[in-house]
């Protein structure tokens, strides 16, 4: 029952620096599934992907009509209200389909992905955890209860997620990277380090794995290898949709980086770029401002 899950439209904040988790992908079926079953999933599967929901929708509801018992199909009929953001029809289908099958994983994890839509991480950490109990293998499900842990605070248990996420899938990209950032929370910064190498050698086009790794190097004090990797972040495309504090964020940081390094007038070019890029982003406009004030200090005479 492998299947990679990400949550869609939450917005989750670490270390000052909003990522938007891209929207899950939907799953075609388990393999255990009856013929006919697979036959159907394979054609709703294609007209998710032509963006037909509408038929899409009328052809579930139409199969729950004739097969009311039929588990996996209140299941995707959820899966499909959950993208539309019909969270309440969306729940119904899935305790339902629970209802219909007790140990159905993929219901529990989309009911755990609408919880945490809703930002009812509790609720959604219960979802998968009974999510992992029936389908201890996948590694998505993990992730996505790392994620809701890691909203909570509950450092520990996130790490924890993750780390299980990434031993049941050594390629995992996203469970490295947040394994990482939790980790450099914790104040493990060796560990950390690791994490986010792996993340990067595994997907070298990714901005957040370069973002999240530098962050890390600054935060011990290798300055050169956090300036290079901020440097390629900002020449990388955005492909993650982790917004656009994204690139404030790596020239704010850069700028820091250049001015621990003693060139202020590299720090101030920066932190007016992540100004330029987001003019909401206060942490930049607070270091941009502070340096200015040391700038004018000096010339000023005693009163």
């Amino acid at each position: 029952m492998l299947r990679h899950c990400f949550l869609s439209s939450v917005t989750f904040l670490s270390l000052s620096f909003a990522f938007t988790i891209p929207q899950r992908v939907f799953a075609a079926a388990p393999s255990e599934a009856p013929a006919q079953v697979q036959a159907f999933e394979l054609q709703t599967l294609h007209l998710a992907q032509s963006e037909s929901v509408i038929e899409l929708e009328r052809r579930l509801r139409q199969g729950i009509e004739e097969e009311p018992t039929n588990a996996l199909l209140h299941t995707r009929l959820g899966d499909l209200l959950r993208r539309q953001g019909n969270y309440d029809e969306a729940i119904a289908s899935y305790e339902r389909s629970i209802q219909l099958a007790p140990k159905n994983a993929f219901a529990y994890w989309g009911l755990g992905d609408v919880f945490s839509a809703q930002e009812r991480f509790p609720d959604a950490i219960a979802a998968y955890q009974q999510a992992v109990q029936f389908s201890p293998e996948d590694p998505g499900i993990y992730y996505n209860l790392g994620i809701a842990q890691g909203n909570l605070r509950q450092v520990d248990d996130a790490i924890a997620s993750f780390q299980q996420a990434v031993i049941l899938d050594p390629t995992f990209v996203d469970a490295y990277i947040w394994l990482g950032i939790w980790l450099r929370e914790q104040g493990n910064f060796a560990e950390a380090t690791t994490q986010l190498r792996k993340a990067l050698k595994l997907d070298a086009s990714s901005m957040w794995a370069h973002v999240s790794l530098a962050n890390v190097l600054l935060d011990q004090g290798q300055l050169d290898e956090a300036i290079q990797l901020y440097r390629q972040a900002l020449d990388l495309p955005n492909q993650e949709g982790i917004g656009t504090s994204a690139a404030a964020h790596a020239h704010t940081n850069l700028g820091r980086a250049l001015q621990q390094r003693g060139d202020l007038q590299g720090a101030i070019q920066q932190y007016q770029l992540a100004i330029d890029t987001d003019p909401n982003y206060s942490y930049a406009q607070q270091l941009l401002r502070q340096i200015q004030l040391e700038q004018i200090a000096p010339s000023k005479t005693p009163s």
